[in-house]
């Protein structure tokens, strides 16, 4: 009996801090993170994203509207050194253009395992998608251009993987001097080549779980990681695949795996 009324005694002294807390979720309608993404068909970092959650009023499923930046590459991207001149730097054989893929995403956060108010880890289930806009644009590199001066001296920018070796008469006559990879003398600016910029549009995908910890309810700081799929209207041409012996071709369909390291706040 004595066990039962200390039982009921601490119930009621307890309902003021439970009911604080429910009032402590509710308080909150919106968050918000910024976040630095990895992924296996990028570099490091491979891209940045930003997201906006709407928190509902039973604050278990919230729904979502992010953005993301990433790069991709191709599978068989490698890097080589110019062996000709002093000065060579490192460039990627046969890539012929660089992809960034703008994301527009809407979707829902499933909260599984909610964070106490001072402390813990909170769980997310995480699923999103929407358009995809995949900007190609021309990969440069610096090629030697000298003819009658000393070799080295006329050094120009040029998208060179836009041609294939087949077309040495037209690179001839562009150029003034022979089509061959002895006169790279490595990667161009990036800045380069934004004439030649190209869209076209694609679908994206992602599911994930995102580990959200730190000291306050009000602070957002964690990890997610999933797998993300996207799909593009037509094959990506990141490589002149007629440029070199190997086998390779391109693709209109990336998937990998990712993680995002991520920080905002909810008000």
């Amino acid at each position: 009996m004595i066990h039962k009324l200390f039982a009921l005694c601490f119930f009621i002294i307890s309902l003021p801090s439970i009911y604080a807390q429910s009032v402590f979720e509710d308080d909150f309608t919106k968050e918000y993170t910024f976040g630095i993404n990895l992924n296996t068909n990028g570099g490091f970092p491979s891209g940045i994203s930003f997201k906006y959650g709407k928190i509902t009023d039973n604050a278990r499923v919230n729904t979502t509207y992010g953005i993301e930046i990433v790069g991709v590459r191709h599978p068989q991207e490698y890097k080589f050194s110019g062996v000709t001149y002093i000065n060579s730097q490192s460039f990627v054989r046969a890539k012929q253009n660089y992809l960034h893929s703008l994301r527009l995403q809407f979707g829902k956060d499933g909260i599984l395992f909610r964070k106490a108010a001072q402390e813990g880890v909170q769980v997310n289930a995480v699923i999103a998608g929407g358009l995809s806009l995949g900007f190609l644009k021309p990969y440069m590199i610096r090629y030697d251009v000298s003819t009658a001066t000393g070799v080295g001296d006329q050094i120009e920018d040029i998208p060179f993987y836009s041609y294939n070796f087949e077309d040495a008469a037209e690179f001839q006559s562009l150029y003034g001097v022979p089509l061959t990879e002895e006169r790279i003398i490595g990667r161009g600016s990036f800045f380069g080549g934004f004439d030649g910029l190209q869209v076209v549009p694609g679908f994206n995908a992602k599911l994930g779980l995102s580990f959200e910890v730190g000291a306050f309810k009000t602070n957002l700081t964690g990890i997610e990681a999933g797998f993300t799929f996207e799909t593009f209207a037509k094959k990506m041409p990141i490589m002149n695949v007629n440029s070199v012996p190997e086998k390779m071709k391109n693709y209109g369909t990336f998937a990998a795996m990712y993680v995002s390291f991520f920080f905002g706040g909810r008000r």
